[in-house]
């Protein structure tokens, strides 16, 4: 269908929305990103890696059962599903790692 003709280009009302909401926008950010969090000393990378763990989507089994790409959530080690808990903190493959990163269980937020 023929689309009727508009006195301002796309470009234009982008620009007009975006000069208008942007200051909005950037004093909302700012209260929300706290520069002393140690989170944000962390490089991009590390702080993916930080969010997948904590919101459960990574490669663990346990995720990857729920998407249908594997066929079983069990750890290998079997001491349950293959979860970010599990690794982290009972998992037998990665006791050797977790005795070096952290002396103690932690207790989960």
């Amino acid at each position: 269908m023929e689309q009727p003709s508009h006195p301002i280009t796309y470009k234009e009302a982008k620009t007009i929305i975006r000069n208008k909401f942007h200051p909005t926008w950037q004093a909302s950010n700012r209260t929300l990103y706290n520069h002393k969090e140690p989170i944000y000393k962390l490089s991009r990378r590390h702080q993916t890696t930080v969010f997948r763990l904590r919101t459960g989507h990574c490669r663990r089994l346990n995720h990857l059962h729920l998407l249908t790409v594997s066929h079983t959530d069990e750890c290998p080690c079997g001491s349950g599903q293959q979860d970010v808990e599990n690794v982290l903190q009972q998992c037998a493959r990665s006791q050797t790692l977790r005795a070096d990163t952290w002396p103690t269980e932690q207790q989960k937020l």
